[in-house]
């Protein structure tokens, strides 16, 4: 009975490492018009389950992986927030978020791809 008391209070503790990320991403067809604004809908898999409403903003970051080319060649990863997203759909453990904010490029790192895109981390920004 002591061995299941054990396991369940340390059982959140184990559950808590979730990450959560933009496992997609849709747009509007371009079709070449002036001044077009081509809108994107990024599909998160953190929903109502985890407090995440309509309006909530989330903060995203790019995982950035590089090898320590000498001596240890140890692996470092970085995360570096890229923007944030709002939330405008939100459902049992996914919702649909919209760009709120891109960090300018002359203050982030340099990027292949600057936007946001599946596999980014996203996580809910917490006001100060």
């Amino acid at each position: 009975m002591k061995t299941y008391l054990i396991l369940f209070l340390f059982l959140p503790l184990l559950v808590q490492g979730e990450t959560y990320q933009i496992f997609g991403v849709s747009q509007d067809l371009p079709m070449g018009e002036p001044d077009e604004v081509i809108r994107k809908n990024y599909y998160v898999n953190i929903g109502r389950d985890q407090g995440i409403f309509k309006g909530s903003t989330l903060n995203v970051y790019r995982v950035i992986s590089v090898v320590h080319p000498h001596e240890t060649l140890d692996k470092t990863n970085f995360q570096v927030k890229l923007g944030e997203l709002k939330i405008v759909h939100s459902q049992k453990g996914q919702a649909v978020g919209i760009l709120k904010k891109l960090i300018p490029k002359k203050d982030s790192p340099q990027f292949d791809y600057y936007d946001f895109m599946i596999g980014d981390v996203v996580n809910v920004r917490v006001r100060p």
